[in-house]
């Protein structure tokens, strides 16, 4: 994995194998296919959850700083 190169880019560029000889190899690399397309997006999903859950975290430290900025107290659990 290069530097910056996110996992999802790493799964696209992978090459599968190309093994089609007979109609099992052709079912089994269809198969191969669909498995990696589904952890493909499944990774993207949950790379977007991610960032908007680190969003959502920089909103609420800003908040929290402008908060202790205008003197106003905060509970910390």
């Amino acid at each position: 994995m290069k530097t910056g190169e996110t996992m999802v880019e790493v799964m696209r560029s992978t090459p599968t194998p190309n093994t089609l000889t007979t109609n099992a190899a052709s079912a089994s690399s269809d198969t191969h296919e669909g498995i990696k397309q589904y952890y493909v997006q499944k990774i993207e999903e949950l790379q977007l959850h991610v960032a908007e859950k680190s969003q959502n975290l920089r909103r609420l430290q800003a908040k929290r700083n402008e908060l202790n900025a205008k003197g106003i107290v905060y509970m910390r659990r």
